[in-house]
Parts: structure tokens; sequence; C-alpha cells
């Protein structure tokens, strides 16, 4: 008996604002772009993560399963000084000084809203090569006329350096510059 409006229920009568609620969950996009850098040993790494609308959502900067800052501020406070977040409009910017050659990885900026959405960064780094002589004095003995073999040895260097010979003064026996 008391029941019987209940099928004409008319939903247009609540004060219900649909658009509200779909503006506190609207899932921010990147301005900043995803990069791939290669970066000289010793020089600055500069990421961005930037939004169109970043209200009082939460950047978390991360290297792996590492977690480098969250908003403005270095999740660890030992993190050495070469490391700074930088706010700027939307957003924020990771820098990281005298890059060494740990530094190299994935760098993934997330924000959460009623979706994580990430970016990541590759970053490379440059390492100058050093190489060893074999002897190590870089003395052979030869004789005249006789073949003799050189040799050395890459201890270090990224991306992986090419070797290429070359006589001083004159060309390699075979005519070219460098084998």
């Amino acid at each position: 008996g008391d029941y019987e409006d209940y099928d004409d229920y008319d939903a247009a009568n609540e004060n219900y604002d649909a658009t509200k609620e779909v503006e506190l969950t609207s899932i921010p996009k990147f301005i900043s772009t995803a990069e791939s850098m290669m970066i000289d040993e010793g020089d600055t790494i500069k990421l961005a993560c930037i939004v169109d609308k970043l209200d009082n959502l939460i950047i978390m900067w991360k290297k792996g399963n590492k977690i480098i800052a969250i908003n403005d501020k270095l999740f660890e406070k030992d993190e050495d000084d070469r490391t700074k977040v930088e706010k700027v409009p939307n957003g924020n910017r990771l820098t990281i000084r005298l890059a060494e050659e740990d530094d190299a990885g994935e760098y993934l900026c997330q924000v959460t809203a009623a979706e994580t959405i990430e970016l990541v960064h590759d970053v490379q780094i440059r390492v100058n090569p050093k190489i060893e002589s074999i002897p190590e004095s870089g003395l052979v003995k030869v004789t005249a006329g006789e073949p003799v073999e050189l040799s050395c040895k890459v201890t270090q260097g990224y991306p992986t350096p090419e070797v290429l010979w070359r006589r001083k003064e004159r060309p390699m026996p075979t005519g070219e510059d460098f084998i």
C-alpha cells in the first residue's frame, strides 16, 4: 500500500550534478614527453614531469623500485646532494648533477589521480674509454722484418669503444691510415 508510487520515481527530481564528479576524477595528461637520452659522465641529467592540470595530486619519482622523491621533496634524507627536485607549474623537474655510470637507467614519474599515469625517461651515461697496453709497459721487442702482434685491453667505456690502430707518421703496411 505505502509504496505504490515507487514505479513512478523520477530521477530528474534529484539534485545530483554528475559533471562535478567527472571534474574531481579527471585524469591529468602529460605535457612533458618521455625521453631517451645519452648524457656525458660528469654532466647534468634533467628530467621533466609536467601535466596539464596537477591540482593537489602527488608526483612520485622512482628509479627501478627505489623511490627518489615525492612532490618536490627527496624521499631519503641522506640522498646525495647531486639530486634535486625543482617545482615548476603543474609538475616538477628532477636534476642529477655530475652524472655517474650508476645513474643510468629508467626514471619513472608517476601521478596518481583516479588512475595512475606514468612517464618513463631512459637515461644512458656516456663513459670515457680507458685502455691498458699489453704488456703494461707498452714495450715490445721485435726483430726487424719479423711480424709483430700488438694488443690492448679496453677496461672502461660506454657505449663499447671501437679500437682502431694507426702508425704515428705513416700509413699501415697495408696502406690504410687506420686498421
